[in-house]
């Protein structure tokens, strides 16, 4: 149900998290849902919508990875835009047939409920979508993406982060896999999720200790686009974390992607990308 799916880096050696935005659907249940990092705030900040997560890492004094720091920033407060899973709360349950620590099931309707009571003002910030496919662009059927951190190495990229995606035509979607297998909806474990559009967007890593941190998500940076089996050489501007990101193409303007779910993976210079047709 999911409209934009992030893949957010976790560690420095490769390691990501899933950010999920929900707009069009909003389920009762959604998860697994796991724990939050800094990152993870200021990529939802150009949403202005709920943010559910289970827990954090905490610190003593003032750190640059802390969620709270990050949330306060951004006007975020708990239980009226900020939800977390974890303690007393009426929208978080475990449920049965899933492991711990990923059985934690987030009902998005009661957080929606909770956030349309706080009175957060919530502008629609859609991109631009059309029914044509790109013109005048290599074809990309199969994209493979490699992680390393900060410094590639033959053969060491982190295998828990490694995906492809593979156009299908008749879906006009690309398909996602990675090494546990084919990338299937949590409740239907034998339908593969679509995704009419794949972005690799390129930000520099920083760090906070051993914390991963994104502090350059505002400005700009290149970006790989694969809509509609092609490939668009592009890039992206943010003017600061409350405005949307811009992806635009190699002459300037904003890419108009195909209708459908979108995956957005923030990464650095270093991870590995390639594409046949």
């Amino acid at each position: 149900d999911a409209d934009i799916f992030y893949q957010v880096p976790n560690g420095g050696a490769g390691a990501t998290k899933l950010l999920a935005l929900f707009s069009d659907i909003i389920p009762l249940s959604a998860g697994g849902s796991r724990s939050a990092r800094a990152p993870f705030v200021d990529v939802a900040r150009e949403w202005r919508g709920g943010f559910a997560f289970a827990g954090y890492p905490t610190f003593e004094g003032e750190n640059r990875a802390s969620v709270v720091d990050r949330l306060l920033d951004g006007g975020m407060h708990n239980n009226k835009t900020a939800f977390n899973l974890l303690g007393n709360n009426d929208y978080a349950q475990r449920i049965k047939g899933y492991e711990p620590p990923h059985n934690l099931s987030v009902n998005l309707q009661k957080v929606q409920e909770l956030l349309m009571k706080s009175g957060a003002e919530i502008t629609p910030r859609p991109f631009q979508f059309t029914d044509r496919k790109p013109e005048g662009y290599e074809a990309a059927r199969r994209i493979t993406l490699r992680h390393y951190g900060e410094e590639y190495r033959l053969g060491r990229d982190n295998e828990a982060s490694w995906s492809a995606f593979t156009y299908d035509p008749d879906r006009k979607a690309y398909l996602r896999e990675n090494t546990a297998g084919s990338y299937v909806d949590r409740d239907a474990q034998d339908s593969p999720l679509p995704f009419a559009n794949v972005i690799v967007q390129r930000v520099r890593f920083t760090y906070s200790g051993p914390y991963l941190l994104l502090e350059y998500l505002t400005g700009t940076g290149a970006a790989e686009i694969f809509t509609g089996g092609a490939y668009i050489p592009g890039g992206w501007y943010r003017r600061d974390l409350d405005s949307r990101t811009v992806f635009v193409d190699d002459q300037g303007q904003e890419v108009q992607l195909q209708r459908g779910k979108t995956f957005i993976i923030l990464t650095n210079a270093v991870t590995t990308v390639e594409y046949s047709d």
